[in-house]
């Protein structure tokens, strides 16, 4: 999948301050990027996986370790590997992994990536921690299991379909994207993800 142009981006830095005169140690902002989709070849470039996919395009850009969760610095990306309504069991445990291997004085920043309903296909979202999961299982697992107020999401617009009945939404959300979005996800998609990440990433390092 060839992406061209992609903006500089979001590998962690350091923080230069010591955090006393008598602890050399840094204080890292380390940072787990959480994509949330349904597990096996058939959800695959699904509208429901989105998140998931938007993960695993970013980790292949910036050619990330082909092994997950893949980490490269201060940077971790993780892609789900559980049906949607267990997305928090999955989270729970890497952030129990990373709290015993990390130093009491560095900060584990999360953020999940997830397909949202109420947004067109096209725009791009940052949500800071807490608020609605908005009827999203996946949001609604990952705050039952870390906290509502643990992570920040980045929602990715899938727009709705024009039915309301349950079964038609659960349809609509599984369906495979055709070609013409696919091309959109790669491009613009993309650079819009890529961009509030390094947004983000300034935010948390100042």
């Amino acid at each position: 999948m060839a992406i061209k142009h992609l903006p500089k981006i979001l590998i962690a830095r350091k923080n230069k301050a010591e955090v006393n005169h008598c602890d050399l140690k840094r204080r890292v902002s380390i940072k787990i990027i959480y994509g949330l989709g349904n597990p096996g070849s058939a959800f695959v470039k699904s509208r429901h996986s989105l998140g998931k996919l938007m993960v695993s395009m970013y980790a292949d850009s910036m050619a990330f370790p082909k092994n997950w969760p893949s980490t490269k610095e201060n940077l971790t990306l993780v892609l789900s590997t559980s049906y949607m309504n267990d997305s928090g069991k999955q989270l729970k445990k890497i952030s129990n992994d990373f709290v015993r291997k990390v130093s009491p004085l560095d900060k584990i920043v999360y953020v999940v990536v997830h397909d949202e309903l109420e947004l067109d296909l096209g725009k791009v979202k940052l949500r800071l921690p807490g608020g609605s999961h908005r009827g999203h299982n996946g949001i609604r697992s990952c705050q039952e299991f870390l906290g509502k107020e643990s992570f920040y999401r980045i929602g990715l617009g899938i727009g709705r379909c024009e039915s309301r009945n349950r079964e038609d939404v659960s349809d609509y959300v599984l369906s495979k994207f055709n070609s013409n979005e696919m091309k959109l996800i790669e491009t613009d998609i993309f650079h819009k993800f890529c961009n509030i990440l390094q947004q983000l990433q300034l935010s948390i390092e100042t």
